[in-house]
Protein backbone atom coordinates (compact mmCIF):
# COMPACT_ATOMS: atom_id res chain seq x y z
CA UNK A 1 0.00 0.00 0.00
CA UNK A 2 2.80 2.25 1.11
CA UNK A 3 4.68 1.67 -2.08
CA UNK A 4 2.11 1.90 -4.39
CA UNK A 5 1.12 5.80 -2.57
CA UNK A 6 5.10 6.59 -3.58
CA UNK A 7 4.44 5.54 -7.37
CA UNK A 8 1.28 7.17 -7.19
CA UNK A 9 2.78 10.47 -5.37
CA UNK A 10 6.09 10.25 -7.33
CA UNK A 11 3.52 10.67 -10.45
CA UNK A 12 2.09 13.72 -9.61
CA UNK A 13 4.65 15.42 -8.09
CA UNK A 14 6.53 14.85 -11.46
CA UNK A 15 3.24 15.47 -13.23
CA UNK A 16 2.93 19.27 -11.04
CA UNK A 17 6.52 20.09 -11.52
CA UNK A 18 6.05 19.84 -15.69
CA UNK A 19 2.96 21.88 -15.42
CA UNK A 20 4.76 24.68 -13.37
CA UNK A 21 7.59 24.55 -15.83
CA UNK A 22 5.14 24.93 -18.60
CA UNK A 23 3.39 28.18 -17.02
CA UNK A 24 6.66 29.66 -15.95
CA UNK A 25 7.84 29.28 -19.77
CA UNK A 26 4.44 31.15 -20.53
CA UNK A 27 3.87 33.83 -18.47
CA UNK A 28 5.31 36.91 -21.01
CA UNK A 29 3.68 35.82 -23.91
CA UNK A 30 0.47 33.64 -24.27
CA UNK A 31 -0.42 33.86 -20.30
CA UNK A 32 -0.34 37.45 -20.82
CA UNK A 33 -3.31 37.92 -23.14
CA UNK A 34 -4.64 35.82 -20.90
CA UNK A 35 -4.37 37.05 -17.46
CA UNK A 36 -5.17 40.71 -19.41
CA UNK A 37 -8.64 39.49 -20.37
CA UNK A 38 -9.27 37.65 -16.62
CA UNK A 39 -8.09 41.25 -15.62
CA UNK A 40 -10.02 43.33 -16.96
CA UNK A 41 -13.43 41.44 -16.11
CA UNK A 42 -12.63 40.82 -12.44
CA UNK A 43 -11.86 44.64 -11.96
CA UNK A 44 -15.41 45.37 -12.90
CA UNK A 45 -16.56 43.65 -10.60
CA UNK A 46 -15.64 45.53 -7.74
CA UNK A 47 -17.52 47.27 -4.74
CA UNK A 48 -17.11 48.68 -1.65
CA UNK A 49 -18.67 45.47 0.10
CA UNK A 50 -16.70 43.33 -2.03
CA UNK A 51 -13.53 44.95 -1.52
CA UNK A 52 -13.57 44.88 2.33
CA UNK A 53 -14.70 41.16 2.18
CA UNK A 54 -11.39 40.35 -0.28
CA UNK A 55 -9.28 41.86 2.32
CA UNK A 56 -10.41 40.04 5.13
CA UNK A 57 -9.93 36.59 2.97
CA UNK A 58 -6.94 37.41 1.89
CA UNK A 59 -5.46 38.00 5.25
CA UNK A 60 -5.80 34.49 6.04
CA UNK A 61 -3.45 33.68 2.95
CA UNK A 62 -0.36 36.06 3.76
CA UNK A 63 1.73 36.40 6.75
CA UNK A 64 -0.60 35.65 9.50
CA UNK A 65 -0.06 31.99 8.25
CA UNK A 66 3.32 31.99 10.24
CA UNK A 67 2.32 32.83 12.96
CA UNK A 68 -1.05 30.29 12.83
CA UNK A 69 1.82 27.28 11.67
CA UNK A 70 4.13 28.33 15.09
CA UNK A 71 0.86 28.11 17.03
CA UNK A 72 0.03 24.67 15.65
CA UNK A 73 3.29 23.83 15.80
CA UNK A 74 3.73 24.47 19.50
CA UNK A 75 0.33 23.11 19.83
CA UNK A 76 1.26 19.23 18.59
CA UNK A 77 4.41 19.73 20.51
CA UNK A 78 2.79 19.99 23.89
CA UNK A 79 0.19 17.29 22.71
CA UNK A 80 3.28 14.55 22.11
CA UNK A 81 2.15 14.66 18.27
CA UNK A 82 6.28 15.28 17.57
CA UNK A 83 5.84 13.66 14.13
CA UNK A 84 2.72 15.83 12.97
CA UNK A 85 4.74 18.85 14.22
CA UNK A 86 8.21 18.08 12.29
CA UNK A 87 5.60 16.99 8.95
CA UNK A 88 3.88 20.44 9.36
CA UNK A 89 6.41 22.78 9.70
CA UNK A 90 8.84 21.62 7.20
CA UNK A 91 6.20 21.72 4.48
CA UNK A 92 4.71 25.10 5.48
CA UNK A 93 8.24 26.91 6.32
CA UNK A 94 10.32 25.51 3.71
CA UNK A 95 7.59 25.98 1.10
CA UNK A 96 7.50 29.68 2.06
CA UNK A 97 10.91 29.35 1.42
CA UNK A 98 10.54 28.38 -2.22
CA UNK A 99 7.72 30.73 -2.96
CA UNK A 100 10.34 33.64 -2.02
CA UNK A 101 13.03 31.93 -4.05
CA UNK A 102 10.94 31.19 -6.86
CA UNK A 103 9.80 34.85 -6.86
CA UNK A 104 13.54 36.32 -7.13
CA UNK A 105 14.07 34.08 -9.71
CA UNK A 106 11.10 34.59 -12.40
CA UNK A 107 11.03 38.14 -11.16
CA UNK A 108 7.44 38.78 -12.56
CA UNK A 109 6.65 42.75 -12.12
CA UNK A 110 2.69 42.97 -10.73
CA UNK A 111 -0.08 44.09 -12.38
CA UNK A 112 0.07 47.94 -12.57
CA UNK A 113 -3.52 48.58 -13.41
CA UNK A 114 -5.68 49.97 -10.19
CA UNK A 115 -4.34 47.68 -7.64
CA UNK A 116 -5.82 48.05 -4.32
CA UNK A 117 -2.76 47.12 -2.28
CA UNK A 118 0.64 47.19 -2.12
CA UNK A 119 3.20 44.75 -2.42
CA UNK A 120 7.11 44.34 -2.65
CA UNK A 121 8.12 41.07 -3.59
CA UNK A 122 7.96 40.17 -7.44
CA UNK A 123 4.58 38.49 -8.61
CA UNK A 124 5.37 34.85 -9.85
CA UNK A 125 4.01 32.55 -8.34
CA UNK A 126 1.83 34.06 -6.11
CA UNK A 127 2.43 33.47 -2.06
CA UNK A 128 -0.71 33.84 -1.14
CA UNK A 129 -1.66 30.97 -2.73
CA UNK A 130 0.97 28.84 -2.61
CA UNK A 131 1.35 29.18 1.14
CA UNK A 132 -2.59 29.01 2.30
CA UNK A 133 -2.66 25.83 -0.08
CA UNK A 134 0.20 24.31 1.63
CA UNK A 135 -1.11 24.83 4.57
CA UNK A 136 -4.66 24.42 4.93
CA UNK A 137 -3.89 20.79 2.79
CA UNK A 138 -1.58 19.98 5.78
CA UNK A 139 -4.14 21.28 8.47
CA UNK A 140 -7.01 18.54 6.71
CA UNK A 141 -3.97 16.01 6.98
CA UNK A 142 -3.50 16.72 10.75
CA UNK A 143 -6.94 16.85 11.39
CA UNK A 144 -7.29 13.63 9.39
CA UNK A 145 -4.68 11.62 10.95
CA UNK A 146 -5.64 13.06 14.75
CA UNK A 147 -9.46 12.33 14.91
CA UNK A 148 -9.95 9.76 12.21
CA UNK A 149 -13.31 10.73 11.35
CA UNK A 150 -13.96 11.02 7.52
CA UNK A 151 -16.72 13.63 8.20
CA UNK A 152 -14.69 15.72 10.27
CA UNK A 153 -12.08 15.73 7.51
CA UNK A 154 -14.40 15.88 4.63
CA UNK A 155 -16.11 19.28 5.97
CA UNK A 156 -12.62 20.79 6.93
CA UNK A 157 -11.22 20.00 3.63
CA UNK A 158 -14.81 21.22 1.81
CA UNK A 159 -14.02 24.70 3.81
CA UNK A 160 -10.65 25.57 3.66
CA UNK A 161 -10.78 24.46 -0.55
CA UNK A 162 -13.28 27.41 -0.56
CA UNK A 163 -11.07 29.53 1.44
CA UNK A 164 -8.16 28.79 -0.11
CA UNK A 165 -9.51 29.19 -3.73
CA UNK A 166 -11.32 32.62 -2.60
CA UNK A 167 -8.08 33.60 -1.32
CA UNK A 168 -6.35 33.11 -4.71
CA UNK A 169 -9.53 35.22 -6.19
CA UNK A 170 -8.78 37.77 -3.84
CA UNK A 171 -4.96 38.33 -4.81
CA UNK A 172 -6.62 38.70 -8.16
CA UNK A 173 -9.52 41.43 -7.46
CA UNK A 174 -7.18 43.17 -5.29
CA UNK A 175 -4.86 43.67 -8.43
CA UNK A 176 -1.95 42.36 -7.30
CA UNK A 177 -1.39 39.37 -8.96
CA UNK A 178 -2.45 38.43 -12.50
CA UNK A 179 -4.66 34.86 -13.17
CA UNK A 180 -1.45 32.98 -14.01
CA UNK A 181 0.24 33.23 -10.61
CA UNK A 182 -2.05 32.18 -8.32
CA UNK A 183 -2.43 29.32 -10.65
CA UNK A 184 1.18 28.83 -10.66
CA UNK A 185 0.93 29.41 -6.97
CA UNK A 186 -1.52 26.38 -6.66
CA UNK A 187 0.51 23.68 -8.77
CA UNK A 188 3.66 24.49 -7.09
CA UNK A 189 2.24 23.57 -3.65
CA UNK A 190 0.25 21.13 -4.95
CA UNK A 191 4.10 20.13 -6.29
CA UNK A 192 5.31 20.52 -2.62
CA UNK A 193 2.73 19.08 -0.71
CA UNK A 194 3.21 15.62 -2.50
CA UNK A 195 6.38 15.63 -2.67
CA UNK A 196 6.51 15.98 1.45
CA UNK A 197 4.41 13.10 1.47
CA UNK A 198 6.59 10.96 -0.38
CA UNK A 199 9.58 11.94 1.28
CA UNK A 200 7.37 10.52 4.94
CA UNK A 201 6.18 7.70 3.06
CA UNK A 202 9.60 7.12 1.81
CA UNK A 203 11.32 7.51 5.11
CA UNK A 204 9.33 5.33 6.58
CA UNK A 205 9.57 2.24 4.24
CA UNK A 206 13.25 2.75 5.22
CA UNK A 207 12.41 2.68 8.68
CA UNK A 208 10.51 -0.40 8.51
CA UNK A 209 12.87 -2.10 6.53
CA UNK A 210 15.41 -1.41 9.16
CA UNK A 211 14.05 -2.42 12.24
CA UNK A 212 12.79 -5.91 10.75
CA UNK A 213 16.99 -5.99 9.63
CA UNK A 214 17.41 -5.10 13.26
CA UNK A 215 15.00 -8.10 14.38
CA UNK A 216 16.46 -10.79 12.32
CA UNK A 217 18.64 -13.80 13.95
CA UNK A 218 22.40 -12.89 13.67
Amino acid sequence: MIVAEIIAGTFLSISSFLLFLTLARQIDSSLFLFDQSIVEYIYRLRSPLITNIMFITTFFGGLSLLFFSAVIFFVLLIKKHKHEAVLFSLAFFTGFVINVVLKEYFARARPDISPLSLEILASFPSGHAMNSFVFYSFLVLLIHRLFKRKITTWAFGVVFSILVLLIGASRIYLGVHYPSDVVAGFVAAFFWAVTVLVIEKTLLIFSLTHKKRQQLPH
